[in-house]
């Protein structure tokens, strides 16, 4: 499974909706957003930063879903788990990191169970075998 195919419910969800961001007013929002300036800690982890924002999103009528990724480092073999967010945009999907705001189009970067996918945006970056992804939009 690939994130293109784990967000067609949220593509159908925006477009019913009409609620489609450009990549202009998703920078705005991201801008304004004050989610990214929390401070990571043990009880405020990757997760409670996508669904934070996905609600934040949720406030101003966007349909921003979370993405639950599980795997594990590929040097290592350790678990690794990590919550991402996506939005539909007139441009196409939208994958954010919640922590730093940073976007990418899924296009660019497909995430896909099976495959390794480089977090280079990370410090330092990590590469990672994805094996499971849940997409979940909030109510």
């Amino acid at each position: 499974m690939e994130i293109s195919k784990v967000s067609l419910d949220s593509i159908s969800a925006n477009l019913q909706n009409g609620v489609v961001l450009t990549s202009s007013e998703l920078n705005d929002f991201l801008v304004k957003d004050l989610t990214n300036t929390i401070q990571y800690q043990d009880k405020f982890v990757c997760a409670d930063y996508a669904e934070r924002l996905a609600s934040n999103a949720r406030e101003q009528k966007y349909q921003m879903g979370v993405l639950y990724l599980w795997g594990f480092y590929t040097e290592t073999h350790k678990p690794w788990s990590h919550a991402l967010n996506q939005i539909v945009t007139t441009e196409g999907l939208v994958v954010i990191e919640p922590q730093n705001d940073m976007w990418w189009y899924a296009n660019q970067h497909e995430i896909r169970v099976g495959e390794d996918f480089l977090f280079w945006y990370f410090d330092p970056p990590c590469n990672v075998r994805i094996e499971r992804i849940e997409s979940f939009s909030l109510p």
